[in-house]
């Protein structure tokens, strides 16, 4: 071993590849909800001699299809779109998540998220565009209680999720409900809905 300075690199490595919503979801990174088909990944790890380290991410989402669904909004197969984050990490914990960034046809975001104990604490969007939705947010994720979330802007799009035909009840009755997830505060404020 040869002495250097602290921030001296002292491992460097590239991995590419492709994985789908469930590869990554067994990975920890759960996207099913916002996320199908297959993803082509990219990440450098570049770690210092002081402990910590950062793994810049680069992902082509063209062949993926990208759905929010309180919007009714999608980024289907085939359009193309890319994203990209570099993530921070102190003795192999993660404290934090910078340049976040999505671009595509009708999709662009920009963001961070802080850490605290090794988990995402909270999410900034300072820009986010969805078809017409335009809007900045800022997400609380505590330990425990309540998501909380402040959401404003300048457009919210809810046409085609209000404007959506409810399919007739079959003869067997409604759809159960799927089980609730944690629960949320939202306040949210736009100038304009459509």
């Amino acid at each position: 071993f040869r002495a250097g300075p602290p921030t001296q690199v002292v491992e460097s490595a590239t991995i590419s590849g492709q994985a789908d919503a469930r590869q990554l979801a067994a990975a920890g990174l759960d996207a099913t909800p916002l996320l199908s088909g297959v993803t082509q990944l990219q990440a450098v790890l570049t770690e210092r001699r002081n402990g910590q380290a950062d793994v810049a991410v680069n992902a082509d989402l063209t062949t993926a299809e990208l759905t929010v669904s309180a919007l009714e909004w999608r980024k289907p197969r085939d359009a193309a779109a890319k994203a990209s984050a570099r993530l921070t990490l102190n003795r192999d914990q993660l404290t934090g998540i910078d340049a976040v960034q999505m671009d595509g046809d009708g999709l662009e975001l920009r963001g961070r998220a802080e850490a605290v104990g090794g988990r995402v604490a909270s999410l900034r969007l300072d820009q986010l565009v969805l078809g017409r939705t335009a809007a900045r947010a800022t997400i609380n994720l505590p330990a425990a209680g309540p998501i909380k979330g402040t959401i404003a802007g300048q457009t919210l799009d809810l046409g085609p999720r209000l404007g959506r035909k409810t399919a007739l009840q079959t003869a067997q009755g409604p759809k159960p409900e799927p089980p609730p997830g944690p629960p949320w505060v939202v306040d949210a404020k736009f100038d304009r809905v459509l």
